[in-house]
């Protein structure tokens, strides 16, 4: 909390210099492109706060983070699916089909580096689409999914799945065996369910087949941190992150209300950079 009660201070005795300067000058209206005198009047009513009331003012502008929470330590992401989260750009993204709405087409967002789950997802919902069944496909192609995609036989996936949904829910068995299409879908389910499960156990025989959820802003926090104490993940915690992007954040509004109402920032004032926190 030093640097942050520092940085206020710098922050406040400039702006303050800023405006004495300005009344020497014999010009009590601020100079063209500051802010607004109501404007400037909140700007020092802040100023003017004791640090932890401006703590807790700013702690109100609350930051939704998602997908930066996933390489975090409590994730439950196993240590290798972190690992290929903490190499994402933001570009290294794709949709997906969901395992839990894969008959209506809903997609989601996943990491594409490092692993073919997308890719192969799509070829499973491109195949549901052309066939009514499993048995109505050409052999061979069935067979070249099996080996490229599910990795594993229709009937041994069929298998387990079958006995799972006797246990846990035996009117899907019941459809499938009247439904030959939901049976198909079942058998893909499988495999967009469990490719989550591989990712958390890290079950590296199967890393191609990750499930990891993940969006652009995985890779712009990547890049962010480079270089800093929150680059490798093991260092990564909820808490680290959380004040990090916090303080961040208030570092840089703050000094962007400061430039507003015409106090000279240099470049540094912009550039938080992670650090041990809390």
């Amino acid at each position: 909390m030093a640097n942050r009660g520092a940085l206020v201070h710098e922050l406040s005795t400039a702006f303050t210099t800023s405006r004495r300067r300005r009344k020497s000058d014999g010009g009590d209206s601020p100079p063209a492109g500051s802010a607004r005198p109501d404007m400037q009047a909140n700007i020092q009513q802040f100023l003017a706060m004791p640090i932890d009331q401006r703590q807790q003012a700013l702690a109100q502008q609350q930051a939704l983070t998602g997908s930066v929470n996933q390489s975090a330590v409590e994730s439950g992401l196993s240590p290798d699916a972190r690992t290929l989260l903490g190499l994402a750009e933001s570009t290294d993204v794709a949709m997906a089909p969901a395992a839990d709405m894969f008959e209506m087409g809903v997609t989601v967002q996943v990491l594409k580096r490092g692993t073919m789950f997308a890719q192969r997802g799509h070829r499973l919902a491109d195949f549901y689409r052309r066939y009514n069944s499993l048995e109505e496909a050409p052999p061979e192609e069935l067979k070249n999914l099996e080996t490229t995609a599910l990795g594993r036989s229709v009937a041994d996936i069929w298998a387990d799945t079958e006995a799972f949904f006797a246990n846990t829910d035996p009117s899907q068995v019941e459809r499938a065996a009247a439904d030959p299409k939901h049976r198909m879908a079942l058998v893909f389910r499988w495999y967009l369910f469990t490719g989550s499960q591989w990712a958390r156990d890290g079950n590296t025989a199967r890393r191609g087949d990750y499930q990891i959820w993940c969006g652009p802003a995985m890779g712009a926090f990547n890049q962010w941190v480079r270089g800093s104490f929150l680059e490798p993940v093991e260092a990564r915690t909820v808490r680290q992150i959380a004040l990090n992007l916090l303080e961040g954040a208030a570092t840089v509004t703050r000094a962007g209300q400061l430039r507003v109402a015409g106090v000279p920032m240099p470049a540094a004032a912009f550039d938080f950079r992670p650090r041990p926190l809390g």
